[in-house]
């Protein structure tokens, strides 16, 4: 791997994992949009705070995606094929 490849891998423990599900899941209803490097989640109800919120803390655990909050949406996207795989199976 070179020093300029991110491991696609999550840094959190379970216990801290499943608070962070649950902060996700408080978020309510979201459509999930594919894109070719990711996805984008769009939230039904005005949670652009808790989503950059949440960026700045994904982005920390997950380095292996780029975290962008658009309003009450949040792009998820990678850079290579294996991080883009990762992205579409983080369960959105």
């Amino acid at each position: 791997m070179s020093t300029h490849e991110k491991v696609v891998a999550c840094s959190l423990e379970s216990g801290d994992r499943a608070a962070r599900a649950a902060r996700w899941q408080s978020l309510g209803a979201y459509d999930v949009q594919r894109l070719d490097n990711g996805l984008r989640l769009v939230f039904d109800r005005d949670v652009a705070g808790e989503l950059r919120e949440l960026a700045t803390l994904e982005a920390e655990c997950c380095a292996f995606a780029d975290w962008t909050p658009r309003g009450n949406a949040m792009e998820i996207t990678a850079a290579t094929a294996e991080a883009i795989a990762a992205v579409n199976a983080l369960g959105f």
